[in-house]
């Protein structure tokens, strides 16, 4: 109805609507290409070759990463390649040899922190997660505190505040069991499960978690500004990816992320002289153009605080891995193209030293 006054509009008489089929979507081909029967190669640009690569994992399947970033399979029959591309809409490609400097990946143990809280962004990584065929376990405060971190892979920290994730709700305001959060102890036992060797990965507000427990040469630059200085509350913005870098594995060199309310960030110095990590150590990935920031929508104070901001990093943490992304790379199951900004990290962390860096990558 509308807002106006008098007669309002409306239907008077039956009517019939045209007869009009409906008809199925055809999914994309898929399959094998090539004549080689050595090994198999699998382009990282599709999204749904995700799922194809958890089936032949949870099958212990022979999968491996290639330094340009293509997963290689070997002695999975090429009749089953052919099927499983064709239900995924993906296309696998015969080599006549298998490539070499390839680093053998497996299902990746994945541990999702959730909090007291109900936090929306932690439901839409669940859906992510169980869509694309990745197995993963719920971990709360307890078992940040004082729980064997070393069980798994990679620990996910969805968009959350950083004193929401270590104090959580005062005591007196819930009932005792749903007070509290990490604690400085819980962001202990996070720090030296990724020192012996463990991957976190945070995006958005977590971020700032990742920082502080870990210690990362980064400074968020959009913290603590007011509304009034610095306000993207949901706008599409450009990004520049380094697409030869296995953490961006299939994304092209201008991409597009949602950025609602989110965080960009400034490599710094080390707070104290003697650290091992310094500067160059933070492997910066992504980042936000200089000018042209803007894809659709508004933003205010994006040409002082976000413009040629750092978007995504990855330090080295001992033995370990962190990556911190300022924008949620899934938010709410939308933005397909930077869902690979979430799922390359989980492949990598079951993948043990240093990343399978391409000498492409600057």
């Amino acid at each position: 109805g509308g807002a106006g006054h008098g007669q309002q509009p409306g239907v008077k008489e039956r009517f019939d609507l045209p007869p009009k089929t409906v008809t199925e979507i055809a999914s994309p081909a898929g399959g094998v290409s090539g004549t080689g029967t050595a090994a198999y190669a699998l382009a990282p640009n599709a999204n749904w070759g995700v799922r194809a690569v958890n089936r032949l994992l949870k099958n212990h399947a022979r999968v491996s990463w290639a330094p340009d970033n293509r997963l290689i399979v070997e002695g999975t029959p090429r009749e089953d390649l052919e099927k499983l591309g064709a239900e995924f809409g993906v296309f696998f490609t015969g080599l006549d040899a298998a490539p070499t400097g390839v680093k053998p990946i497996r299902a990746p143990r994945i541990a999702l922190y959730r909090s007291h809280r109900a936090n929306m962004d932690e439901g839409w990584t669940r859906w992510m997660l169980e869509q694309y065929g990745f197995a993963y376990t719920t971990v709360r405060n307890p078992d940040l505190r004082s729980g064997d971190l070393s069980k798994f892979d990679v620990l996910l920290f969805a968009d959350e505040a950083d004193t929401t994730i270590l104090n959580g709700a005062a005591a007196g305001t819930m009932p005792p069991d749903f007070v509290g959060g990490t604690g400085m102890e819980g962001a202990a036992n996070v720090r030296r499960f990724v020192e012996r060797g463990g991957w976190v990965v945070a995006w958005d507000r977590a971020s700032d978690f990742a920082i502080l427990a870990l210690d990362l040469p980064l400074r968020n630059s959009v913290r603590d500004t007011r509304p009034e200085e610095f306000f993207v509350p949901g706008s599409l913005l450009r990004i520049n990816t380094k697409p030869a870098h296995p953490l961006t594995a299939g994304m092209e060199a201008s991409a597009v992320a949602m950025f609602a309310d989110s965080q960009a960030f400034q490599v710094i110095a080390p707070a104290a002289e003697g650290k091992q990590r310094a500067t160059r150590d933070v492997d910066v990935y992504v980042e936000y153009p200089r000018q042209n920031f803007m894809v659709s929508g508004w933003e205010l104070g994006g040409s002082r605080y976000l413009a040629g901001r750092v978007a995504a990093a990855h330090v080295r943490v001992g033995n370990g891995h962190a990556v911190v992304m300022g924008f949620r790379p899934h938010w709410r199951g939308q933005p397909h193209n930077t869902f690979k900004l979430l799922f390359n990290p989980l492949f990598l962390s079951t993948i043990s030293g240093d990343l399978p860096i391409s000498t492409a990558v600057q």
